[in-house]
């Protein structure tokens, strides 16, 4: 996508989480066969690309945002993916430290898992409060 890439990219995160069976080992497992298929993918098309986060690289997206939707249920989706596009766009300081610091796949998958880690900070507590139940 030629306009807002990071967002479409985040978008199929949301059928991989709702597909994806409510076991916690299958979770895991699913998750940590995407995130080693990423980091591949990363690394493989950033260096043919010359550039590590190339917008077209949207991998990452979806590693930073899928364990917060594998946890939260589909009310909080919303709400988690707005928060994960706030915190990947506007990144505050530690994501914007590890996204001009860390290179290669390792920094294009790092900053959008800590925007991801920042929304379900924010998810958590609202969760806790009495408007997140």
């Amino acid at each position: 996508m030629p306009y807002m890439p990071g967002t479409w990219g985040t978008l199929p995160a949301i059928p991989i989480a709702w597909l994806c069976p409510d076991v916690w080992g299958v979770k895991l497992g699913l998750y940590v066969t995407l995130l080693l298929i990423s980091y591949l993918a990363a690394d493989v098309l950033g260096k043919a690309l010359g550039d590590s986060d190339h917008k077209s690289i949207v991998c990452d997206e979806i590693i930073g945002i899928l364990p917060l939707l594998l946890w939260t249920g589909p009310q909080y989706w919303l709400a988690a993916f707005l928060l994960f596009r706030l915190f990947d766009i506007v990144k505050p300081w530690p994501i914007s430290w590890v996204d001009n610091h860390v290179t290669g796949a390792l920094g294009c998958l790092l900053d959008d898992l800590l925007a991801g880690a920042a929304a379900s900070l924010v998810v958590y507590l609202w969760m806790l409060s009495p408007y997140g139940s």
